[in-house]
Formats: structure tokens, C-alpha cells, sequence
């Protein structure tokens, strides 16, 4: 327990704010550490009750569709979230991560995960097939280049 103890000690701020911040700084962190501390010791995580709210939310079958008539995956048609997630990836890319930060892509992630589609988005997620395409262009393997026309087809 004291190894560990030893090994998160960094990550307590409170110490941290003490020595280095101002008055104001220190009684907000403090207080900060405190209601934190309360919350969990009572279980009264707000993270656990939003993301329950929120699945609860998502048991609409619109988010997951019907299953595929092939077994695998829908070819002609988007009806799950993961595939509409991949395409909002891929046209809102740098500009909406300026505007909005991280939480877009948490919020996108956290929908995957509460649908159980994590695995057809790691499957079938085209930005990660261009992203790979691209890093591959030009990359000589058994004696033929990969050209930029062939990634126009991807």
C-alpha cells in the first residue's frame, strides 16, 4: 500500500497548490479535495449516474439498427453509430477540436462504449484505413509503390 501510496503521490495537487499557489488557489483546491473525497466515499459519483442517464437515452433502436442481413456488417446503409461517428470524424477532423476541445471526441467515444459498438468502430472505422493508406503511401513493398491514385480509391 505504501509503494503505491508513494507511486500516485504526484498526482495529489493539493500539496502541490500549497506550496506554489496563491491563497484563493489553495482554499479552492482544498475544498475541491474535500467535497471529492465526500462524494466518493458516499457514492456519489456524478460521472456514474450521468453516463446510466445517458444509456438509458440510447436503448432507442435507432442508435443500433437492425441486425445485418449478412451477418456482419450493413454495406448499403448507416443505421448503427459507430459508422455515423466515423464520418462526423472524418469531415469535422482539426476545426471542430479548435472550437470544442476534447470533448467531442469523449462524448463520441462514450456513445460507442455504452452502445457495445466499440468493436465494429476499431473494425470498421475509415479514418483509421485512410489514416494507415496514408502512412504507407510511398512505402515500396515486393517491388511496387503505393501511389496516390490507389488512395483516392480507398
Amino acid at each position: 500500500m505504501k509503494h503505491l501510496e508513494a507511486k500516485y503521490a504526484p498526482l495529489h495537487l493539493v500539496p502541490l497548490i500549497e506550496r506554489l499557489g496563491t491563497p484563493q488557489q489553495i482554499a479552492i483546491a482544498r475544498e475541491g479535495d474535500l467535497l471529492t473525497k465526500e462524494r466518493l466515499c458516499c457514492g456519489l459519483s456524478m460521472f456514474e449516474v450521468i453516463l446510466t442517464r445517458i444509456w438509458n437515452y440510447l436503448q432507442d433502436p435507432i442508435w443500433c439498427g437492425p441486425p445485418p442481413t449478412n451477418g456482419v456488417m450493413h454495406v448499403d446503409e448507416c443505421v448503427e453509430f459507430h459508422r455515423l461517428w466515423s464520418a462526423m470524424q472524418f469531415v469535422y477532423c482539426i476545426p471542430a477540436e479548435q472550437c470544442f476541445g476534447d470533448g467531442l471526441n469523449w462524448a463520441g467515444c462514450s456513445i460507442i462504449v455504452l452502445l457495445g459498438q466499440q468493436r465494429p468502430f476499431d473494425l470498421f472505422d475509415f479514418c483509421y484505413h485512410l489514416l494507415k493508406g496514408k502512412k504507407t503511401e510511398g512505402v515500396k513493398d515486393h517491388n511496387r509503390t503505393i501511389s496516390s491514385d490507389m488512395m483516392t480509391h480507398l
